[in-house]
């Protein structure tokens, strides 16, 4: 977390230090300072995607009072009530603390996902679930007929439940649609090993590059749908080619590197 923040940092630095790539990156002036090495270090303020790990480090920290609440049944079912309705009445962090301090309280739709987890690896095997066909059409159904419902966007309370039940639809009919299908995926183990190898490396790098790759574009070509249509298609590709390459580069010749860098994976 705090070596990608600080790589960051030190990229968008040099970025406005070089006028020429300030100009075709648009880069904003950047606190070049020890406390904007701090605020970067520990709150992301350079490296947004990073909203994630810090999240996920929050949660390890709650982890006693997170164990207690999945050990019942009962407290599951109050606590992911009581954030459903948090984030379903738009209270979108718990405690609000980015208003009157520079940290960020706990994002209740990432904490009930994560819970839901623990739960699921904690007493799934206790549960007979038949998996079949039938229940990953009935899931799949369900995430399309929300996703017709709330297509417009996210302006009343309702749009932020039916948001967070879209993604539990989407997940289940993903989990549901490869554990029906085992046997077919069996010969891509390889090929998903060898990409599981490199989600992090993807998940931390591609941010800058697909910035990049979106000015330069911008930059070069007139604006029209055709020339957004070709962006949104050719730079998500280009940027996870290139971090496949960079961590194929450091895993064979600065491995130390690379394993500090995917934190030890």
């Amino acid at each position: 977390y705090f070596s990608w923040n600080i790589l960051y940092y030190l990229f968008f630095v040099i970025c406005t230090c070089i006028p020429a790539i300030a100009y075709m990156l648009n880069s904003v002036s950047i606190n070049i300072s020890f406390i904007g090495l701090l605020e970067a270090a520990f709150l992301y303020k350079n490296n947004y995607i990073m909203w994630y790990i810090y999240q996920l480090i929050l949660y390890v920290l709650l982890t006693p009072i997170i164990y207690k609440i999945v050990s019942s049944i009962i407290s599951c079912i109050a606590t992911t009530s009581l954030l459903f309705a948090a984030y379903s009445l738009n209270y979108l962090e718990i405690p609000n603390l980015s208003l009157i301090t520079p940290f960020i309280g706990l994002y209740p739709d990432m904490l009930l996902y994560f819970i839901l987890g623990c739960i699921a690896g904690r007493h799934l095997s206790s549960i007979n679930i038949n998996i079949n066909k039938k229940l990953w059409l009935f899931t799949l159904f369900g995430a399309v007929l929300i996703w017709l419902i709330n297509r417009n966007g996210y302006k009343m309370w309702r749009y932020n439940s039916l948001n967070m039940i879209f993604i539990l639809f989407g997940i289940a009919t993903i989990f549901l649609f490869v554990c029906t299908r085992n046997q077919e995926f069996r010969w891509k183990n390889k090929i998903l090993s060898w990409v599981a190898n490199n989600t992090f490396y993807i998940f931390a790098f591609h941010p800058v590059l697909v910035e990049i790759f979106q000015k330069i574009t911008r930059f070069l070509f007139p604006q029209s749908s055709v020339v957004a249509l070709i962006e949104y298609i050719i730079v998500p590709i280009l940027a996870i080619a290139i971090c496949l390459v960079a961590s194929a580069f450091t895993k064979k010749f600065t491995p130390q590197l690379r394993w500090f860098l995917t934190g030890g994976r």
